[in-house]
């Protein structure tokens, strides 16, 4: 976050992988009730940007504010600061510091606890994808013993921490089923397979997992028992959501039932063993982009770093064109996704679009769509989306909030006003 701490001894650090906590110096510090637990909450979630004080005072209060609503925020800011600082005396806060019409917590790099977690689950893949599994065991293991119960438990209640708690419970999900695979990887299929399954009670939609578990089985020698996970999961979907499995789990299950040797093998003797690349649906354009190398390398490099990214302007001005140029340059195993909306003019006929976009058929609406998306790596780009401005923003919320691995590209000439937009 920013450096602005590094001028005081003052070390904060803050917990919020369970009932908030907060550390001065690795001492506990008293945050008070809930109102002022619910300050630190919002600017923690923040990322140590400004929180104005009117979103604080409607996030914290609604639509029933207090009459003295500003006294009372400059009341709990006054009385955090002097927790989080006691020996400040009359030097600047350093660390819950005032940042023009607002607030923002300044903590160091790894002074909060989500922070770790997600850097953690980043490196954690990384060690997976490179077939480092013992690595990926254990940093994936650390990341997950971050957790001491629900995120943001004080505030489970309170609408401004819905997204991130959504979040932050959706990678902790795949965290473990990282975790679980590079299990399998090292010969731990019968702990593995007592994990997942249950796992799965509690998330029974989710195919990773059932894919897993049903690897583990067959290595341990239950053939029958794996082929039942993937029907369970199978039927699941169906009643459910009306969707069918995604094709990793059809061809896991047709290689159980011929018993492909390959799935004795353990993935660190695979050359790749990730799951086959599907296809991508990204048109071909009919005429080189010319002169906007520096626009191609300014949306890859936004895209690197966020997940939403919104190309804006007027009709005409080429937003498609950029986009296909972007896509087109992606080596993703998994998409991207072209999904055309110029003629879609009902919220009704969204799910449909992009159901058609990714090849695959849903009959549970955008659930159905959430529910496909969310253990899948992929760019879907979205053009044309003023048409449908609203739902378009509503589908892009819930994707972003349940599918950690999935980017959107949008064109639009306005922004969707999504939470982590960037345009």
């Amino acid at each position: 976050m920013s450096t602005d701490q590094a001028t005081t001894n003052a070390r904060v650090e803050l917990r919020v992988l369970g009932p908030i906590e907060a550390f001065l110096n690795g001492e506990p510090i008293a945050l008070g009730g809930p109102v002022p637990r619910a300050i630190v909450a919002r600017l923690a979630i923040a990322g140590g940007h400004m929180v104005a004080d009117d979103t604080l005072i409607d996030d914290l209060w609604g639509d029933s504010p207090p009459r003295t609503a500003s006294l009372t925020l400059q009341g709990y800011i006054s009385t955090l600061r002097k927790a989080f600082e006691p020996n400040r005396g009359t030097a600047k806060p350093t660390v819950l510091v005032r940042r023009g019409p607002g607030y923002a917590l300044v903590l160091p790099d790894d002074g909060l606890d989500s922070t770790r977690f997600l850097a953690g689950a980043h490196a954690g893949k990384e060690a997976l994808n490179e077939q480092r599994f013992a690595d990926a065991h254990r940093i994936l293991g650390e990341a997950l013993d971050l957790w001491r119960g629900p995120a943001h438990a004080d505030c489970a209640d309170r609408p401004f921490a819905q997204a991130e708690i959504r979040h932050l419970e959706e990678r902790r999900l795949g965290v473990f089923e990282d975790r679980m695979d590079a299990a399998i990887a090292l010969g731990e299929n019968a702990s593995a397979a007592a994990a997942l399954e249950a796992h799965i009670r509690n998330h029974p939609l989710r195919e990773r997992a059932s894919e897993l578990l049903a690897l583990a089985l067959y290595r341990a020698g239950r053939q029958g028992d794996a082929l039942a996970a993937l029907r369970a999961t199978r039927e699941s979907l169906a009643d459910q959501l009306g969707a069918d499995p995604r094709p990793s789990s059809i061809a896991l299950h047709d290689a159980i039932l011929r018993q492909d040797s390959a799935l004795d093998v353990t993935v660190a003797e695979i050359p790749d063993a990730r799951p086959p690349a599907r296809h991508s649906l990204v048109p071909i354009p009919s005429t080189p982009l010319v002169g906007r190398h520096d626009d191609l390398l300014a949306v890859e490099s936004a895209g690197a770093t966020n997940r939403l990214v919104t190309l804006t302007g007027p009709g005409g001005m080429g937003k498609t064109r950029l986009a296909l140029e972007v896509a087109r340059r992606r080596r993703d195993s998994d998409g991207p996704w072209f999904v055309e909306l110029a003629d879609v003019r009902e919220g009704g006929l969204l799910v449909d679009a992009i159901a058609t976009a990714l090849g695959v058929s849903v009959s549970g609406g955008m659930s159905s769509l959430e529910a496909i998306l969310r253990d899948r790596r992929t760019l879907l780009v979205l053009d044309n989306c003023e048409q449908v401005l609203g739902p378009v923003a509503e589908f892009v919320a819930a994707v972003l909030a349940s599918c950690s691995e999935v980017s959107v590209l949008a064109t639009s000439r306005e922004a969707l006003g999504v939470h982590g937009e960037y345009v």
